[in-house]
Order: C-alpha cells, then sequence, then structure tokens
C-alpha cells in the first residue's frame, strides 16, 4: 500500500501576497521600535551594498517615526 501525504501540516499555508504583507509590517514595527538588526533582515536596500554601511545610515533614521 502507498500513502502520499500531501498538506498535512498543522502550519497554515501563505499565499504570496500574504508573505509579502507580512515582510512589510515586519520591517515596519522594526522601523517603529528602532530595531535595526530586524531591519536589515528584512529589507534588501539596494542603495547600500555593505551591510556596514546600511547599518550607519539606518542608525541615523529620524526618531519621530511612531506610526507607520
Amino acid at each position: 500500500m502507498l500513502i502520499l501525504l500531501v498538506d498535512c501540516s498543522n502550519e497554515t499555508n501563505l499565499t504570496t501576497d500574504e508573505e509579502v504583507a507580512n515582510l512589510v509590517n515586519n520591517y515596519l514595527e522594526a522601523l517603529e521600535t528602532k530595531d535595526i538588526t530586524s531591519m536589515l533582515k528584512y529589507v534588501d536596500d539596494i542603495r547600500f551594498p555593505d551591510k556596514v554601511e546600511q547599518k550607519e545610515q539606518y542608525s541615523n533614521i529620524d526618531e519621530d517615526i511612531t506610526d507607520t
């Protein structure tokens, strides 16, 4: 007997749109809380080929961001 188990997981399958929305929300939460490490994790900022420079620039983000 051959049994194939497909999609037998308790984990919810997310659509691409939902995955993108989650990433954006995670980034914006990190921005509000000034969590630079998470911001770097969630964004691929092509303005900064060097992550060290990107981290420096993100450290200088305006402190008045409170609602995204």
